[in-house]
């Protein structure tokens, strides 16, 4: 028997509209929403990146091995002076690079005292490489090497301070180095320095909004500062006139950091560290060392913390999806043995007239398809046209956003946009029709079960 089953089984989902319609929407729904949900993550992991690029790290950086092993830690004794030769080789070769001397301590206020984090930078070095100078709020300035005891704070921070632009304030810290007389251990000095408040900030960046401080190099250098001298934690590099609204590409990579640095450091070599997991101990790139000590990263690698959050946050988007995909599945599992009950009799008198098993088993199957296939296609246009919405306007979240600091999670603030993601339209899509497909095995299998006499007899 010659049977068009896209026909038949386009027939008997018209013939009970209400339940295919019901269970057409339930595909539709698990569609739109990976498709929405997922090219708004993407959008956000985007933005994230780019903001941390474009106000944190740059696109590679050096810092001391021993400093970047436990960097968490902001181990000011593990620092170097030997980066002005390495400044000059980027300069040279199409790159911009900004010292820093990164600290913890404490800020008092009139009220009150909060730790911070400061950044003692180099300001025309800091204004060429990063692009957070542009936020300063009106009526305030960035710092400058005029040798004044000045701070700019990221405004969330000052804030909660409680300081405003011309106010002065106390920085309080502790400042860690080796002591060569005690045999190299590591000795403690506490450090009080007042500054006055010049300018407040407001980046892209929630992170560099809260609680952080920037402070001119020249004031930190000698004993009326903190007497750090030439010593710098880190070196952030970017490249001339890079794209400050795309990600870094390859050609300002760590690799091609690395072979400027070639030039003038012969020693330079790929580094790999260890990794124990129980009794499997894995080796790792982590980036390149040279000069005995230093030690080049990517941007990725410097950033891996919050790329793993990202990535775990799509996880349980994943999570959810599986979640909606089991309701939708349960929907067109319920709707196909309905099917077989109400149709038994039918089932019995097509076979009866010649239509083998394998027929009637393939007949539910086109059916259970086209309900993945309508909701699938139904469900992509539905979330395709409001994720025209996202990527265009996106939602502003400006006042949920203003409390979290970014630390760790996501750098963005004001308005979630959505990114295209092709990858997700399509495994929604096959994914849809593939689980319709499946969860109709069970019932089409039921459908050819009882014999054809007693189908023919069921009421």
């Amino acid at each position: 028997m010659s049977l068009n089953y896209f026909s038949i089984a386009l027939k008997n989902l018209t013939r009970h509209k209400s339940k295919s319609i019901t269970t057409i929407l339930a595909v539709v729904i698990v569609v739109a929403a990976y498709i929405l949900v997922d090219s708004m993550l993407v959008g956000v992991n985007i933005e994230s990146k780019r903001n941390i690029v474009n106000y944190e790290i740059g696109s590679s950086k050096i810092y001391k091995k021993e400093y970047y092993d436990i960097k968490d830690e902001r181990p000011m004794y593990e620092s170097f002076t030997n980066w002005k030769p390495i400044v000059d080789l980027l300069d040279k070769n199409g790159f911009n690079s900004a010292p820093r001397f990164t600290f913890g301590g404490s800020l008092i206020g009139e009220e009150v005292e909060l730790p911070f984090l400061f950044y003692g930078v180099y300001p025309d070095m800091e204004r060429e490489t990063f692009g957070y100078s542009d936020y300063i709020l009106e009526g305030g300035k960035f710092i400058d090497d005029s040798g004044e005891f000045d701070i700019v704070l990221g405004v969330n921070g000052a804030n909660d301070l409680g300081a405003k632009v011309g106010d002065l304030i106390t920085l309080s810290t502790i400042i860690d180095e080796y002591d060569e007389e005690r045999g190299g251990k590591i000795s403690h000095r506490n450090e009080i320095l007042t500054l006055t408040v010049v300018g407040l900030l407001e980046s892209p960046n929630p992170l560099i909004n809260g609680n952080v401080g920037y402070i001119p190099m020249n004031i930190l250098k000698d004993e009326n500062g903190l007497y750090i001298e030439d010593y710098v934690t880190d070196i952030c590099i970017r490249k001339k006139g890079a794209d400050k609204h795309a990600l870094p590409k390859k050609s300002e990579s760590a690799v091609v950091v690395a072979d400027i640095l070639k030039k003038q450091y012969s020693d330079l070599r790929e580094y790999d560290r260890e990794i124990e997991d129980g009794k499997k101990v894995t080796t790792e790139k982590i980036g390149y060392l040279f000069d005995n000590d230093l030690l080049l990263v990517d941007w990725s690698e410097d950033a891996s913390d919050f790329i793993k959050v990202a990535n775990a946050d799509r996880s349980a988007t994943g999570i959810f999806i599986l979640l909606l995909l089991f309701l939708s599945f349960i929907g067109i599992n319920n709707t196909m043995l309905l099917a077989v009950m109400d149709r038994t009799k039918e089932i019995g008198m097509i076979r009866s007239l010649g239509m083998t098993d394998g027929q009637v088993i393939r007949l539910f199957l086109t059916e259970a398809f086209l309900f993945g296939f309508i909701g699938a296609i139904v469900g992509t246009i539905i979330g395709v046209v409001l994720n025209i919405f996202m990527v265009q306007y996106g939602i502003d979240m400006t006042s949920m956003m203003q409390d979290i600091d970014g630390t760790y999670g996501y750098r963005f603030k004001g308005v979630m946009k959505s990114a295209w993601s092709i990858k997700a339209i399509v495994i929604a899509s096959i994914i849809a029709m593939v689980s319709a497909v499946v969860s109709s095995i069970a019932p089409s299998r039921m459908a050819v079960k009882k014999s054809i006499t007693d189908a023919l007899r069921f009421e």
